[in-house]
């Protein structure tokens, strides 16, 4: 079977970050596989006596592919999401730099941010951005839902 195999350049910093750096989590995976079945199929295939590895070929390389357009994909979809996550970040840091949030109580503003920065997350399809108002808006929104003014505070 002559085939080509390409890998992104990604994919082969995952693989060699994950071996420099993350080994035991690897270990565990594996551990985990062999403790929930693979065990038992890598002992079914050595007692098979008329196993052919020609005729396991175009299988062994499909299932090779597979995995690594799995984890290809999940690399990307996870450095998508980082990148969302940076925008949203950023584009809440701009909008508190403009609000005078120094008489908030730090646990309310830290809760409204989450809570505007996962709504903001959920609400993008990954090809548009919330305009600066409406994440003003949104956080805004989020700040007097989560406001509890005390007895003490005063009034403007």
């Amino acid at each position: 079977m002559a085939t080509s195999l390409f890998l992104s350049l990604e994919l082969i910093y995952l693989m060699n970050w994950l071996i420099k750096n993350d080994k035991s989590r690897l270990r565990v995976l594996i551990k985990h596989a062999l403790d929930n079945g693979l065990e038992a199929e890598l002992v079914s295939l050595e007692n098979t006596e008329n196993f052919n590895i020609e005729n396991a070929d175009e299988t062994l390389y499909k299932t090779f592919l597979e995995f690594l357009t799995y984890m290809e994909d999940a690399l990307v979809d996870n450095l998508e999401r980082k990148q969302k996550d940076h925008v949203i970040q950023g584009e809440l840091s701009t909008q508190l730099k403009k609000l005078n949030v120094r008489n908030v109580n730090v646990r309310t503003l830290l809760r409204s941010v989450k809570q505007t920065r996962d709504a903001l997350a959920k609400s993008a399809d990954g090809t548009t951005k919330a305009s600066s108002e409406e994440t003003k808006k949104l956080l805004l929104k989020k700040l007097l839902q989560n406001w509890h003014p005390s007895k003490n505070d005063s009034v403007n």
